[in-house]
């Protein structure tokens, strides 16, 4: 199988073929790799192209790039070098964070392949269609940092699906096949069991970043009075190579802040507990030492913006 260089986006890879008399449209696949976050956070890519399968995880990669510019990676062109009906299976792997994707392999004995955090894996198989160019378009997604799927599948939106491309005609189309998707059921958000990525530096403006879906907080363990409280929360959470990032939502009718001489919790306000292990010895309450406890304290008006803040000890 013919494999070309992988290419920056401006310069898009040319498969040079012999010249033929019918002048038939090339039997081709091009790859075109992207990312959904900035390029500063991509070390670089590699792409290795053969058979979906153990030995697509070890084989030596094909093509690297270290060329990023607005999310778009490159293109590299794979033709056939036998039947013009076979199937390829597409490996993209992106350096994330601190890490290079050439330093990125699967821990040995793992299954499913663990390439481990700071590697982003993207797999793809399909097959030929006789001269007809085909266009796959593979996002390196923040959400997949890290997530180890089996040797059949790729990652998106931080979830494991079939890599498989069910229709190849599809890939014909302007702009090529659709992405494997996750189904819609799937895309709930549990932040108790996996955290997704923001793919860049949040705004602290009031605003969700990311269209990231609010969790319902549920009141557990009320003590506060006969009935539960007529404020609802929300929040979302998400990670970043350089911290956590933390929204929540109250709306409460009715706004009691903290007095200037209380401190921040005796009032309306939003506390947050980081552990540093994740494991708690006396669960629900949280260690001592070993957490740290960060207090936000309601605005003094519905009008007002600011807010203080306190680190709890």
């Amino acid at each position: 199988m013919h494999r070309n260089t992988l290419a920056s986006s401006a310069a898009l890879v040319a498969c040079t073929t012999a010249a033929i008399a019918s002048c038939r449209a090339p039997t081709e696949i091009k790859v075109v790799v992207t990312t959904d976050f900035d390029c500063a956070d991509l070390k670089d890519v590699t792409v290795t192209v053969g058979t979906l399968g153990d030995a697509l995880e070890s084989d030596p990669p094909t093509s690297t790039s270290t060329t990023c510019s607005a999310g778009s990676v490159g293109t590299i062109v794979v033709v056939p070098s036998g039947s013009d009906h076979a199937d390829v299976g597409i490996k993209v792997v992106g350096g994330f964070g601190v890490k290079q994707a050439e330093a990125c392999a699967p821990a040995p004995g793992s299954s499913p392949p663990e390439y481990g955090v700071g590697c982003i894996v993207a797999r793809r198989a399909i097959d030929f269609t006789p001269h007809t160019p085909l266009t796959v378009p593979i996002v390196l997604r923040a959400a997949c940092n890290g997530i180890a799927c089996g040797e059949t599948e790729t990652c998106d939106k931080g979830q494991c699906v079939p890599a498989e491309v069910p229709d190849s005609s599809a890939c014909a189309a302007a702009g090529g096949c659709p992405e494997p998707d996750v189904p819609d059921a799937a895309t709930g958000s549990d932040y108790c069991t996996s955290l997704p990525a923001l793919p860049v530096a949040p705004v602290i403006d009031g605003v969700v970043d990311d269209d990231l879906p609010l969790v319902d907080v549920t009141p557990v363990g009320w003590t506060g009075g006969a009935t539960p409280p007529d404020a609802t929360t929300q929040y979302a959470v998400a990670w970043r190579p350089d911290g956590i990032y933390f929204f929540v939502r109250v709306h409460d009718p009715s706004l009691v802040p903290a007095e200037a001489s209380e401190q921040a919790w005796q009032g309306d306000a939003v506390e947050l507990f980081a552990d540093s292990d994740g494991r708690f010895s006396s669960p629900p309450a949280y260690d001592n030492p070993g957490t740290r406890h960060f207090i936000v304290a309601a605005p003094s008006s519905a009008a007002s913006s600011a807010a203080r803040g306190e680190v709890g000890s």
